[in-house]
């Protein structure tokens, strides 16, 4: 089995390479060797040249200059760098969004696992468009080199939460290096990290919570603000105290500790969320947070841990009607002053809305005396077919 995944081009403060290091460093010889390596739509002796050249022949030299992906195999995975290189060039015959760009592939053997580089250029050589991927079209090309990987005998790719000799995963994985780290001084007690204390606070209180607006309560008492918005696809948990402190790493969503730590595995979304606070209380269908109705800017902005600790439906009532009665005294604002630019008309004549809307949009198509009724239909058509892009049905 093999593991694709993008290489971050920046993390943190650190700059990965330019498009001239990445290609030395892939191609450095201690790493690999000439026949480990391929060309797409290049040769790889001319690889960087080919590369610019193509930039600036579409005026696009600035920006982003290429776009890295790795394929991993696990050390007991029983593949050879030459297999590893005809799986990546299966993957790039397969794949229509590498066909117009020019790829450099390099396998490296200098580790216990065996790996391959794709280094990708930001801009086609066809016409010039630069290179964009989804987190859905990733995804779809993962599935696919899977997909060669197990039709060419090879083992598949380890499903969310296990290993790749199938064993369930009971350790934390971190693609950062630095928060791994820290994580695991954590752990030990050697360091204090929010992101723990927020997984066991979260861990303890949804078990003890009967409802969403009390698991919501709780966190609060745990040092954690909740965003938790009905229509906002993730759950957020925000450090008090760092916040107040100005600190910009404050804040972890759920989907995130799911990756992080395998307890959260079936935690990962709001609704598995919401099921476990209802199971405690019997409950066959989640808890429905009581928000205002027919105000969704209430519902999104003015939700969150504070609202939801006080759990009176008075003071949600009280924003309703409080909003009811704004909305009524900016629609009767408005229809005063559409009024007041509407009672003057033309010569400051006095007339009425339903008088404007006829004067100006009949055109003088009324049925003249002693006109046939033929005739005023060809004249009525003809007055409509010239202002056609000011026409108006009132229905």
């Amino acid at each position: 089995m093999s593991i694709f995944k993008a290489i971050k081009l920046k993390v943190g403060k650190r700059k990965r390479a330019n498009l001239s290091g990445i290609i030395k460093y892939v191609l450095k010889t201690e790493k690999t060797e000439e026949k480990l390596v391929y060309g797409h739509c290049l040769e790889v002796a001319q690889a960087y040249k080919m590369m610019v050249q193509t930039k600036t022949v579409f005026g696009k030299t600035s920006g982003r200059e290429y776009h890295h992906f790795v394929q991993s195999y696990p050390p007991d995975e029983k593949i050879t760098p030459e297999q590893a290189l005809e799986q990546a060039k299966k993957l790039l015959e397969a794949t229509k969004k590498f066909r117009a760009y020019e790829i450099l592939l390099a396998v490296h053997k200098d580790r216990s696992h065996t790996h391959v580089h794709y280094i990708v250029n930001s801009v086609s050589f066809v016409d010039g468009r630069k290179f964009h991927i989804t987190k859905k079209e990733l995804e779809e090309l993962k599935s696919l080199q899977n997909e060669i990987n197990i039709a060419d005998g090879f083992s598949p790719a380890p499903q969310k939460g296990f290993k790749s000799n199938g064993e369930k995963r009971t350790e934390k994985v971190v693609n950062n290096k630095n928060t791994y780290q820290l994580l695991n001084k954590a752990e030990k007690g050697e360091v204090d990290s929010y992101i723990q204390n927020c997984g066991i606070a979260i861990l303890r209180n949804k078990d003890k919570a009967a409802s969403v607006t009390q698991f919501l309560a709780l966190m609060k008492e745990s040092g954690f603000e909740t965003v938790w918005i009905e229509s906002k696809k993730h759950v957020t948990f925000i450090d008090s105290k760092r916040q107040a402190a100005g600190e910009k790493k404050c804040k972890i969503r759920l989907a995130t500790l799911a990756k992080y730590y395998p307890e959260f595995e079936t935690l990962s979304t709001k609704e598995e969320l919401k099921n476990v606070i209802d199971s405690n209380n019997g409950k066959t269908r989640s808890d429905s947070i009581s928000t205002p109705s027919g105000s969704a800017d209430i519902n999104d902005s003015a939700y969150g841990a504070d609202a939801a600790e006080s759990g009176k439906s008075a003071d949600f009532d009280q924003l309703t009607s409080e909003f009811a009665d704004f909305q009524r005294a900016a629609n009767a604002l408005e229809g005063a002053e559409r009024a007041g630019r509407e009672s003057v008309i033309g010569t400051g004549e006095n007339i009425g809305r339903d008088e404007i809307k006829h004067k100006k949009f009949t055109n003088g198509t009324k049925m003249e005396s002693g006109e046939s009724v033929n005739r005023h239909r060809e004249r009525k058509l003809s007055v409509q077919k010239r202002n056609r892009s000011h026409w108006r049905v009132d229905r």
